[in-house]
Parts: C-alpha cells; sequence; structure tokens
C-alpha cells in the first residue's frame, strides 16, 4: 500500500495491567467496549489515511498476529517484526529496520491513543531536517511518561519520569537516520536511552497536538480508554 509506514511497538510485558486484564492476552489486544484496544488503534490511524503497518511483537505476539494476520480485515496491510526475548522499545524498533528503511515513518505505541492525525509529524521531521517529530500533548495533573523541554519547536532536553507539561503522546515520526543514531547494545529503551541523545544533539522536534490522549498501561488509564473509545458512531466502525 502506499503512503508512510507505521511502526506499532506492541511487545511489552504490560505487567502493570496485568491485575486487570490477566495474563492470557497481552497488553494491546486488552478488550475495550468488544475490540481489542490495539484494533482501536488501528481504526484510529486509518481513519487519518494511514494503511501500510508494521507491528512489533513480543510477549504472546501469536495473539496478535492470530487475530490480525495480514490486516485484509480491516482494509489494511500488516507484516510483523518479532522479538524472541525482550529488545526494550529502541531494541525493537532497530530490529524492524529492513521493513522501515525505505523512507520517513512513524512510530506509535501500542498502549496509548492519540485521536489526532499524526502526519503532519512528518511534515515537521522533513521541513525541519531534524532526525525524528515528536508529538507533545500538555499533562495538567502528574503523569508518568517522557517530558521535553523546547526552545523553539526544537527538544533540548527529554526525561522519562512524573511530571507535568510537555509530554510525549507516544507517536513520533523518523527519518532513516535514526538508526545510525542508536546505541550499540542489543537492548536498549526509545524514552531512556535514543530520545535524550537526539535531544542532547539537536536532532529533536517537538510539535504541540490536539486531541483526546489515553494511556492503556494502568489500571485508571485502561478505565478512562472503556469510558471513552468506542462510545461515539465515529470509532465504532
Amino acid at each position: 500500500m502506499s503512503g508512510p509506514r507505521v511502526f506499532i511497538l506492541a511487545g511489552g510485558l504490560g505487567t502493570r495491567l496485568r491485575q486487570v486484564i490477566g495474563d492470557s492476552v497481552p497488553k494491546p489486544m486488552a478488550d475495550v467496549n468488544g475490540r481489542p484496544f490495539l484494533e482501536w488503534l488501528l481504526i484510529l490511524l486509518r481513519g487519518h489515511g494511514l494503511r501500510d503497518f508494521v507491528i512489533s511483537t513480543g510477549y504472546k505476539g501469536d495473539v496478535i498476529e492470530r487475530y490480525f494476520g495480514d490486516g485484509s480485515r480491516l482494509g489494511v496491510s500488516i507484516e510483523y517484526s518479532r522479538e524472541a526475548s525482550p529488545l526494550g522499545t529502541g531494541g525493537a524498533l532497530r530490529r524492524a529496520e529492513p521493513l522501515l528503511s525505505g523512507g520517513d515513518f512513524l512510530v506509535v505505541n501500542g498502549d496509548t491513543y492519540l485521536e489526532a492525525d499524526p502526519r503532519p509529524l512528518l511534515e515537521a521531521r522533513a521541513s525541519s531536517g531534524s532526525v525524528g517529530a515528536l508529538g507533545l500533548v500538555e499533562a495538567r495533573g502528574p503523569r508518568k511518561g517522557g517530558f521535553v523541554e523546547l526552545e523553539g519547536d526544537r527538544v533540548v532536553a527529554f526525561r522519562e519520569g512524573v511530571g507535568t507539561g510537555r509530554m510525549y503522546a507516544g507517536v513520533a515520526a523518523f527519518s532513516p537516520e535514526v538508526f545510525r543514531a542508536m546505541p550499540g547494545s542489543e537492548r536498549f529503551s526509545l524514552e531512556e536511552d535514543l530520545l535524550p541523545s537526539l535531544a542532547s544533539s539537536g536532532s529533536l522536534r517537538g510539535i504541540p497536538m490536539e486531541g483526546t490522549f489515553i494511556d492503556i498501561g494502568t489500571p485508571e488509564g485502561y478505565a478512562a480508554a472503556r469510558a471513552t473509545i468506542g462510545r461515539g458512531s465515529r470509532w465504532a466502525r
């Protein structure tokens, strides 16, 4: 399919959510109003004109692959990048390089939902000449996540923790140059290793985005997803 590829990180263990959903399915497959969360995410992205996906699978990845197959049921194309052992979010991205090196691509967390069109991130990355562009939302109360400091639209610092302010919304655009900026270790984190390094070198842009933002990584976030996603006809198709 034409258009940019979207890489979805769906291989995590999801330990904080197991007390709610059990351990029979991976976190992205948690039921949200009759459909797996990951299906709602794909429907959302498809609605923004994105139809070419690579899904990174790890823990119980066979559940994801059996359910979605090649994506044709949803009118999209899906390939899979499989982790035999946990590689971290950064290591998972590097493993998928052969499937992503043809041009700019989007990266989306498989446990976050931002009701906004991510394609402007591709435009921001290309026009700035940076390695990556991060979608940002405003955390007005204390939240756990990746927080940025900006000078204009340039990210000058990225830190993972609990805080308020401009927070990474789990969606980003990268050029293939990102693979040459990665550390040498096989297992590493985007949020703790790669993004701070790119920020310190001036290679990241931060783009504010508007729309409902939900992280299902905690029981509270999962409850918010069930109270919000799929409740209106717009996302029930």
